[in-house]
């Protein structure tokens, strides 16, 4: 028997719940004021004895306890005659089936200990104190919950779990793992392959962004690049916002478990990403934002108007996680999501363009002997990327020649002209100031073009304001071929670079970097060695391709 009619006193304890929810028997679903309980669409709740034949003993019970309590009940899921008891917070993820008379509960009633259980009898807040030990529980995606089995506080479920009947449950457990017993443990793991969409810039362009989205889409963890790959990828090329209609439809006809999506650093692009977070909230999917700069919280607290900042704090919190570039960055979500889900994924360097150990040695050997060293400034050409600021040094060193000191440095630039300005600038530059024998211009290089370059050059300059920069990746390249860097303290390049350890940090407020000008003309041979060798060893301890794919792969998973 149907009791539809049920679903008025459900809305009278302000319970939400999407389309098709299918109530058979009488259940019993309360949601205490101040909590929130949320079934999602096409329900199924059994509460009579006939609705399922493995004998249901009891109605299903499903119950907010505490204020601030919730419950949240994907798409798809069916339950028979359990009991859904939750203080904190209790989530089961779509397609999940729960079988008769289990128990989902994510506190112990009463406390352990004689003490603090006596003292619990006589709190004036009876049920509702916090003496009672509580923790969340987690349930993932198409698991099965065998019958009279039983859910303990923070337990959390991988997705495609299966839980024997009458087992007692209680710990973490990976996707794909079948648990029995009491206490319950791992018998066996199934082959379960998370869909995984990214929602991303791809190459072309190429800059850091598009290039580390490309290196993880096309690493070993992508089952169709490789036969042993974890996951199952698919791609929404956001490049492009000309295609925004085209990608939103993709979006909403994908079945992926996990949305990867690099969000804008701009109020245009952002507009598009709150677009694509409601979707996502809509189709209740999980998200996860890679954050590739630092300066998003800047723009949603100090550029947008009120609307869009509320709706860019509402989209983050609800959040499956966010990714940022390095430890300092973190503090841009601060306040926005809760702090367990923001990780740490520094970028890396192409295993391509990193020279062989004996490169290495050759190159540090020949430092030695070396009269004129070679500045490379190797990024796109953006006036707040620094390349006037190198031109300024090459200027400085030719003065200092010309007054009669001994030739040091030589500059080398590369790059892409996005605005024709910017090469006049470059070249009416060089000309002005008669630079000819002190710059050369390389053009876009790649390939051995751009290895050769990072073999003979023994300095990086990359004093950078760029307002999107996170962590460039052009600076983990120098490092890793042995290079004394000159940077600035912007973004999380100071998480990187120490000055007067591996480089110089100029500060970022000095718009002339006159001082900084000074000090590398001062450098001496041996702190250009000691540096290089420093950031070599740093690159291929923590910044290789494998640790950044590694560190990925792991929230991939926990997510």
């Amino acid at each position: 028997m149907n009791s539809n009619w049920f679903k008025l006193v459900m809305k009278m304890t302000k319970v939400e719940y999407g389309k098709n929810l299918l109530l058979k028997g009488v259940p019993i679903i309360f949601n205490k004021s101040g909590a929130k309980l949320k079934i999602g669409e096409n329900v199924t709740i059994k509460s009579s004895f006939l609705s399922n034949l493995v004998g249901l003993y009891s109605r299903t019970i499903i119950v907010t306890r505490a204020p601030g309590a919730e419950i949240e009940i994907g798409d798809n899921v069916g339950i028979s005659g359990a009991t859904i008891y939750a203080r904190k917070k209790i989530t089961i993820g779509e397609n999940t089936c729960i079988g008769g008379n289990c128990k989902i509960l994510d506190n112990d009633f009463h406390p352990i200990e004689v003490e603090t259980r006596n003292q619990l009898l006589r709190d004036e807040n009876g049920g509702d104190s916090d003496l009672v030990p509580t923790k969340e529980i987690r349930i993932g995606k198409n698991c099965f919950i065998g019958c009279n089995s039983i859910i303990l506080k923070g337990t959390v479920l991988g997705d495609g779990c299966v839980v024997g009947a009458g087992a007692v449950v209680c710990g973490k457990f990976e996707s794909g793992s079948i648990i029995v017993g009491n206490p319950a443990g791992v018998i066996k793991r199934l082959e379960f392959m998370k869909k995984i969409c990214f929602v991303a810039q791809f190459p072309p362009p190429m800059h850091g962004l598009s290039k580390a989205v490309e290196t993880l889409y096309n690493s070993n963890l992508n089952s169709e690049i490789d036969s042993q790959g974890k996951f199952e990828f698919e791609k929404v090329d956001i490049t492009n916002n000309k295609k925004i209609l085209k990608n939103l439809l993709k979006i909403i006809r994908s079945n992926a478990d996990l949305f990867y999506f690099t969000i804008s650093q701009t109020i245009g692009g952002n507009i598009r990403d709150l677009v694509i977070f409601k979707v996502l909230e809509w189709q209740h999917k999980k998200c996860l934002i890679h954050l590739h700069g630092g300066d998003y919280r800047q723009l949603v607290d100090n550029d947008m108007n009120r609307w869009q900042r509320k709706a860019n704090y509402s989209a983050i919190r609800n959040l499956s996680g966010a990714i940022v570039l390095s430890p300092s960055l973190k503090k841009i979500f601060e306040g926005m999501i809760d702090e367990s889900k923001i990780f740490v994924v520094e970028n890396c360097v192409d295993d391509q363009y990193l020279l062989t150990d004996q490169e290495i040695e050759e190159k540090l050997r020949a430092l030695k002997n070396k009269k004129v060293l070679h500045v490379l400034w190797l990024s796109n050409f953006i006036r707040s990327k620094g390349y006037s600021v190198v031109l300024e040094m090459a200027k400085a060193e030719k003065e200092r020649v010309d007054s009669g000191g001994e030739r040091r440095f030589h500059f080398d630039f590369a790059g892409k002209f996005f605005e024709k300005s910017e090469k006049e600038y470059f070249e009416g530059y060089i000309k002005e100031n008669g630079l000819d024998k002190y710059v050369t211009y390389h053009g876009i290089v790649s390939g051995e073009k751009k290895r050769q370059l990072l073999k003979t050059c023994y300095l990086f300059a990359l004093p950078t304001r760029y307002p999107n920069e996170g962590q460039p990746i052009s600076i983990l390249e120098a490092m890793g071929n042995g290079m004394f860097i000159i940077t600035t303290d912007h973004a999380g390049i100071p998480d990187i670079v120490k000055d007067e350890i591996n480089g110089i940090v100029l500060s970022v407020d000095d718009n002339t970097c006159g001082t900084g000008k000074c000090r590398m003309l001062q450098i001496p041979n041996d702190a250009i060695y000691r540096a290089a060798l420093l950031n070599r060893n740093e690159i291929t301890k923590h910044y290789m391709q494998k640790e950044y794919i590694s560190k990925i792969e792991k929230i991939f998973g926990e997510i």
